[in-house]
């Protein structure tokens, strides 16, 4: 069985993809991708028109505020010393007419003609040149793209990031399948804290077939870290040292839990460490009766147990997605 992850809003296996590290795969709705996208699309798109039309509504404004300026202006000024030159010619005109003059063979009465008219064409100018009202352009709403679109336009990088995917995990396969159970295991321990250390003893005694186990809590355990009842009802008190290789553990350890032991009333005491003990510590044990697992016996434990399970290594390389979208499905792998 191959597991994956379904999306519940379009109701279909997630794709996949790595996260910027390149070491996690990150299920994810190819649909779910695309209509956030298309979100943000709209959001930028309303964002735009919304300044466009700010910025339509302030240039309609100044130009409004400049075409009332120059309706109260005088419009005049600019042609009257043309008036003056047309009324000069019109007053020549009509002194020859009065006096009966001529110039060079023209007429008194064009000349008068020809003032007038100037006059009339200076007018019906002035007339015809008022400034135009200004009027208010139209901004069209931008057109949203279709989702088919968008997911049209990303289907080959959702292939190429799937296609990225299926090579990192043939990758872990090769590891997987080259590795022994001890080695991967001590690794992970190895980058685990002191509480995380306290979680896996309690589930890997759980394997080895303890039909309960429990970590007490952070403080104040008096040195317990886990308790266990193994089938015949026995009860130990467990003490976790996540200590470095060369972090040799003492006696104060040996003494913690075997004062525990009496405390919670237990059969047994064990101290587990990803470490060793001291010369000192190991004879203190022998002389309480307290029982020492080092990183070689939690190995061996571990070890008996048998290799870890294909899908569960696997499933620590992912980042689990939100619950509430996702179900988690199984698959007859092809």
């Amino acid at each position: 069985m191959v597991y994956y992850w379904k999306c519940k809003i379009h109701n279909e296996v997630m794709m996949e993809r790595l996260d910027k590290t390149k070491t996690k795969i990150i299920p994810y709705c190819s649909h779910c991708e695309c209509k956030k996208e298309l979100e943000e699309i709209i959001s930028y798109l309303e964002k735009e028109y919304q300044r466009e039309l700010k910025s339509n509504e302030l240039k309609y404004q100044k130009e409004c505020e400049e075409y009332q300026k120059e309706l109260l202006q005088p419009r005049y000024k600019k042609e009257l010393p043309f008036y003056l030159i047309g009324l000069i010619i019109l007053g020549v005109g009509l002194l020859n007419v009065y006096f009966g003059l001529s110039y060079n063979g023209i007429s008194q009465l064009w000349i008068g003609i020809v003032g007038s008219l100037f006059i009339i064409i200076l007018s019906v100018g002035l007339y015809f040149s008022k400034p135009t009202e200004p009027i208010k352009t139209e901004i069209k709403k931008p057109q949203v793209p279709y989702i088919t679109t968008i997911y049209d336009q990303k289907v080959d990088l959702f292939k190429s990031l799937q296609a990225e995917v299926d090579q990192y995990k043939a990758k872990l396969k090769r590891q997987y399948d080259n590795q022994t159970v001890s080695v991967y295991e001590m690794n992970e321990i190895d980058n685990m804290d002191g509480f995380e250390f306290e979680e896996y003893v309690a589930r890997l005694l759980k394997n080895l077939g303890y039909v309960k186990t429990y970590v007490t809590k952070k403080s104040g355990d008096l040195g317990a870290d886990v308790i266990a009842v193994d089938s015949k009802n026995v009860k130990v008190a467990i003490q976790c040292k996540r200590y470095g290789i060369k972090n040799y553990v003492g006696n104060n350890a040996i003494q913690q839990i075997h004062t525990a032991k009496d405390y919670y009333d237990c059969h047994k005491a064990i101290v587990i460490t990803t470490s060793y003990f001291t010369k000192t510590a190991f004879q203190m044990a022998q002389k309480l009766g307290v029982e020492l697992w080092n990183r070689k016996t939690l190995k061996e434990k571990i070890s008996s147990i048998g290799k870890e399970n294909w899908n569960n290594y696997l499933s620590k390389y992912y980042i689990t997605p939100t619950l509430e979208k996702v179900d988690y499905i199984k698959i007859e792998s092809v």
